[in-house]
């Protein structure tokens, strides 16, 4: 059987970046955390976690946190009717979501969620093509993915479609493109882009032969500063239309390739566990996606 105190004290360990911050988590000393993993690994008989700044999990590691975080969600169900509200009383539950679903329909699902239970959540950012291997990997219990397929042991519940089109200022679309989205002009003009693993623009501009590196780029992870940026004229770029719903109708930003857009198509995926806080977290993100997203 796996003493669970030395469990708890991996999972610190691995969640809060290091021996010492787990310490003061657990109000235990550092020499107490490292022996209880000394002593996890040695029952395992494999190492669990990698001494690197910050410590990062080894695969056996990935799969004791998943079980772990299974177990908690386990057992906190089964004691909520008796909890009060305490720090103890609430459970953290990570999640794996994309940035611009993070900017435009996600805080209306928190509400719904974090106003009725005592879930505090542990928001882990990734693009929504990666968001699924946290799942796979034991990182969070549940993810926005643009992933269809469910993985062994979990659950998919389809969410709805994100449509993106490419956008800019009129004064910007006048400046750069006078004669319209021409390659000439595209090689010219600043383009803004997530970051560097972000391959959107990159399938868009194939479409005219122009490859990637030959298009002056900015790259802006974070939702929010993306449409500030274009807003301000510093570039154009893909934007989720239900981001930009005011600035379209008020022709703030107006579409500047109009043949060509790109739906993603949104899943929620989580572990196959029937806890309330699974089917909490389920329900909450799919009766606001309907809200938001197109079907």
């Amino acid at each position: 059987m796996i003493d669970y105190k030395q469990l708890e004290a991996f999972a610190s360990v691995v969640e809060n970046g290091g021996f010492e911050k787990a310490a003061t988590v657990l109000h235990i000393t550092q020499s107490a955390v490292s022996q209880r993993i000394r002593l996890l690994e040695d029952r395992i008989g494999a190492m669990l976690i990698v001494r690197s700044t910050p410590v990062q999990p080894t695969a056996m590691g990935q799969k004791l946190l998943g079980h772990y975080k299974q177990v908690s969600l386990m057992e906190h169900d089964l004691f909520e009717d008796t909890l009060g509200r305490t720090v103890a009383d609430y459970i953290t539950v990570p999640v794996g979501i994309n940035a611009d679903s993070l900017a435009t329909w996600i805080p209306d699902t928190l509400q719904e969620l974090l106003t009725t239970t005592n879930i505090l959540v542990d928001i882990r950012l990734g693009d929504q093509d990666k968001t699924h291997d946290m799942l796979k990997n034991g990182e969070v219990v549940g993810c926005v993915s643009s992933q269809p397929g469910p993985m062994q042991g979990c659950k998919t519940v389809y969410l709805g479609k994100m449509v993106y089109i490419c956008c800019a200022t009129p004064d910007f679309a006048a400046r750069w493109f006078p004669e319209g989205f021409v390659p000439e002009a595209v090689r010219a003009a600043p383009i803004l882009t997530y970051d560097r693993t972000d391959e959107m623009n990159n399938e868009m501009l194939m479409r005219y032969g122009i490859r990637a590196g030959e298009f002056p780029t900015h790259y802006v992870p974070d939702s929010h500063m993306f449409v500030d940026m274009c807003k301000k004229g510093l570039g154009y770029g893909m934007i989720p239309s239900l981001q930009i719903e005011d600035e379209l109708k008020n022709e703030q930003l107006v579409p500047i390739v109009h043949d060509y857009s790109v739906t993603v198509r949104l899943y929620w995926h989580c572990w196959n566990l029937q806890t309330r806080h699974i089917m909490m977290l389920t329900d909450a993100f799919e009766k606001v996606a309907k809200l938001h997203l197109s079907r």
